[in-house]
């Protein structure tokens, strides 16, 4: 299974007068850049035309901007916020009711994996682990775009009825290009799925692995001095082989 390279990578900084590594991956947390792909940026695809066509077209002017900056920007936060919050529980049911079934169905044999996968304890952790949680990100992001998609379109449709939108022939082109990238992010969750199921199989396997291998110190026992066998004995004397 193929992993992308990391975005960041580790450099070296000076500290004290001693070289220290520093993570740059945690500039941005896990959680900030979870809100800001799943919810942030689906719910400003899914605003956008509403605001900007149907409810309040002078946005589409620079004037307005001038004296109403701050009020403007965290009125659009505000709503592509709790927008894409919506979206996300939109996405899950998505992917619980349609991408989850799928397998269930062409793939019955994965379907259980995932009971099995939080069953499992570690105290260190798999690389597919770290897979599996950049993975999801991405995952869930193309779920919420789903239903993202749909309500821009449905706006761009409506801003264009009430004669506030785009010209007809800039509508119907953008909402058929949303319409052709809809369908084809329903394909790729399937595809996303797929890939999360089969790796949460690898991370069972790799802990039941784990799990019945010998633990560091209950090695064989030699059978000429009784000692954990750590050396190959000689049977005369009790003298170590070269």
């Amino acid at each position: 299974m193929r992993t992308y390279a990391p975005l960041f990578r580790c450099c070296r900084v000076e500290t004290s007068g001693r070289a220290a590594v520093v993570d740059m991956t945690s500039v941005v947390k896990p959680d900030v850049y979870r809100v800001l792909v799943v919810i942030l940026v689906p719910g400003f695809v899914a605003t956008a035309p509403w605001l900007s066509g149907v409810f309040w077209p002078a946005l589409r002017d620079a004037r307005t901007w001038i004296d109403m900056v701050i009020p403007i920007g965290m009125t659009g936060f505000c709503l592509c916020l709790v927008v894409g919050l919506i979206l996300e529980n939109i996405g899950s049911a998505l992917e619980v009711n349609w991408a989850d079934e799928w397998i269930r169905k062409e793939y019955p044999r994965l379907a259980g994996n995932w009971n099995s996968y939080l069953q499992q304890k570690t105290d260190g952790e798999l690389i597919a682990q770290r897979y599996i949680r950049v993975f999801v990100t991405r995952y869930k992001f193309e779920l919420s775009m789903v239903p993202a998609l749909l309500v821009s379109m449905a706006g761009f449709a409506v801003a264009h009825y009430f004669d506030q939108g785009l010209t007809t022939s800039k509508t119907f082109f953008l909402v058929g290009l949303m319409a052709v990238v809809t369908w084809w992010l329903l394909q790729v969750t399937l595809s996303s799925a797929l890939v999360l199921a089969k790796t949460r199989g690898l991370v069972i396997r790799a802990l039941k692995a784990q799990q019945a291998a010998p633990k560091a110190g209950d090695g064989e026992r030699c059978r000429f001095t009784g000692c954990c066998r750590t050396s190959t004995h000689s049977p005369v004397g009790g003298v170590a082989d070269p």
